[in-house]
């Protein structure tokens, strides 16, 4: 799997830890957010594995890119007003693409 596009998070109250596929970065209201694949248990250490070995029904998870206090990227949930509005807009932008990808089927 190609390693670059991977990000492994640490939940600071369990302890716990999650993979997940980069799989769009977008601006929203002069924001940047990144949509999240959540990735099988050991799917990222597996060279062999294929996103077609995901189910049909992806958990998808969209956060906030902020900077921290040295200038390095930090990824922070969506507060409840935030989180209707960026999945609305993510909603949206995932239609262009279906629109774009049908338009090229067409030719």
């Amino acid at each position: 799997m190609d390693q670059e596009n991977i990000i492994t998070l640490k939940d600071e109250e369990t302890g716990k830890t999650q993979s997940f596929f980069l799989d769009d970065k977008f601006l929203l209201n002069g924001n940047v957010y990144v949509s999240l694949i959540v990735l099988p248990e050991g799917a990222e250490e597996d060279p062999d594995f294929d996103f077609d070995d995901l189910p049909e029904e992806i958990d998808l998870v969209i956060m906030k890119v902020t900077t921290g206090e040295d200038g390095e990227d930090l990824l922070s949930t969506l507060d409840e007003e935030e989180e209707d509005i960026v999945f609305d807009y993510y909603d949206k932008i995932c239609e262009m693409y279906d629109e774009e990808d049908d338009t090229e089927d067409e030719e």
